[in-house]
């Protein structure tokens, strides 16, 4: 059984690599996508790293920078382990 931090770790560094990928496939630098987003260039490198845990409000402002919905950061995200009530 894998434990909830290592999880948590794991969506972080899952959620970066979308981010990097939807960013490449738009031809955007990180500091494009940063002044696109109104967020430190700095921000978006860890972010993609898998060193943040991002809040709502900043999942928005970068899904707003790659002009893309929310939901789209989400929709390919490789998450290997199931949901369930018990789980986080």
């Amino acid at each position: 059984m894998v434990d909830s931090k290592k999880k948590a770790e794991y969506l972080k560094i899952a959620f970066g690599q979308a981010v990097r990928n939807i960013r490449t496939r738009r031809c955007l630098s990180q500091e494009k996508l940063a002044e696109l987003a109104d967020l430190h260039m700095n921000y978006i490198s860890s972010v993609e790293r898998g060193e943040r845990n991002i809040t709502l409000v900043n999942i928005c402002k970068i899904a707003r920078g790659l002009d893309t919905h929310p939901c789209d950061l989400f929709l390919h995200l490789s998450y290997p382990f199931k949901f369930s009530k018990d789980s986080t």
